[in-house]
């Protein structure tokens, strides 16, 4: 049996969000709260299925988990008082606005065993634009320094592409590595693409110039896999994610989902989830036949919860974004 290096379990323990953030995918959200009960059958049957796996992350998402910090911290002091069969790690996702004051004395306390990752936006105007002004509710060096290692989220919203060379500088001023990406929700027009351009020679250059910095994710484009699919015929990655296999996902009420993308709050239609467990554990090919010429397929990533929601198929890419994968491939 071939042994994978971790499983990923998604738990959403609110859908309920303090923000409205421009980009939100979660347009169907809940007011459900995850039971204590739902929580412990979760981490039981994780273990359980784990066989294959060297360890187990448990991913603690929204909403916005600072919403249910009792439950959270609750929860996370039962898991580590009792001896389980294998390594894990515990992770949160939070827009950083309600960690203060007793939270922060707790993540401080715990910091070995839990992790909290950061959504930052860029600079103080562009978090802004995207994310309800809530630049000065984030108490940033808290952040910085309980977990120095842990790079922090930017998403780009089209008001914010302008200024994308701007706010990971600035990121990185504050102590902070960077995973950016473009943000799933909104249209990007081929209009953008000039200015997506722009913006990424910017931070070759710069980033050339400082070779102390490590290299944001926008930059770390698998060049080696280009043209594999091509000149090969074997795609050297079948699949960009664990989603369905090693990555599982469940809602407030413990429903299983292949991922988060899948959930009923991205507005997700249930009907296909039968055929997507299919296609995601396997027994049927991701390929889509559109992308098997390219050069770029075995370096091009994708997300089947979004493809499933722009196209009603987890294989069938939204070509609106290959344009946009060639600039970051070029730069």
């Amino acid at each position: 049996m071939r042994t994978h290096r971790q499983k990923t379990v998604q738990i959403t323990l609110t859908e309920r969000c303090n923000l409205n953030c421009v980009y939100c995918y979660e347009t169907n959200k809940s007011t459900d709260v995850m039971s204590f009960d739902v929580f412990r059958e979760i981490v039981e049957r994780a273990f359980e299925e784990s066989c294959d796996c060297e360890r187990v992350e448990f991913d603690f998402h929204g909403g916005e988990v600072g919403l249910v910090l009792d439950e959270l911290t609750h929860y996370c002091e039962w898991l580590w008082s009792h001896k389980w069969p294998k390594p894990y790690r515990c992770f949160a996702t939070t827009n950083g606005t309600l960690v203060h004051g007793k939270w922060q004395d707790w993540f401080a306390r715990n910091s070995e065993r839990i992790c909290l990752g950061l959504s930052l936006d860029g600079t103080r105007d562009m978090h802004n634009m995207n994310r309800s002004d809530s630049y000065d509710k984030i108490d940033l060096q808290f952040f910085r320094r309980t977990w120095p290692r842990q790079g922090c989220k930017m998403t780009i919203s089209p008001m914010t592409l302008p200024y994308l060379c701007e706010g990971v500088i600035h990121l990185y001023g504050l102590g902070f590595a960077v995973s950016a990406n473009l943000a799933y929700g909104p249209k990007w027009d081929k209009r953008m693409l000039a200015v997506y351009e722009r913006e990424l020679v910017r931070l070759v250059e710069y980033f050339a110039s400082r070779t102390d910095l490590k290299v944001p994710n926008l930059l770390d484009f698998p060049i080696e896999r280009l043209g594999h699919m091509v000149l090969t015929g074997i795609d050297p990655e079948p699949r960009w994610c664990g989603c369905g296999r090693h990555m599982v996902c469940y809602s407030p009420r413990g429903r299983r989902y292949p991922c988060q993308m899948f959930m009923g709050s991205t507005g997700c239609s249930e009907a296909g989830l039968a055929r997507i467990y299919e296609l995601m554990q396997g027994k049927v090919p991701l390929d889509d036949p559109k992308c098997k010429e390219c050069y770029l397929l075995g370096a091009c990533p994708t997300c089947y919860g979004q493809n499933y929601i722009q196209t009603g198929d987890p294989c069938c890419r939204c070509s609106a974004m290959c344009d946009f994968r060639k600039l970051e491939a070029q730069a």
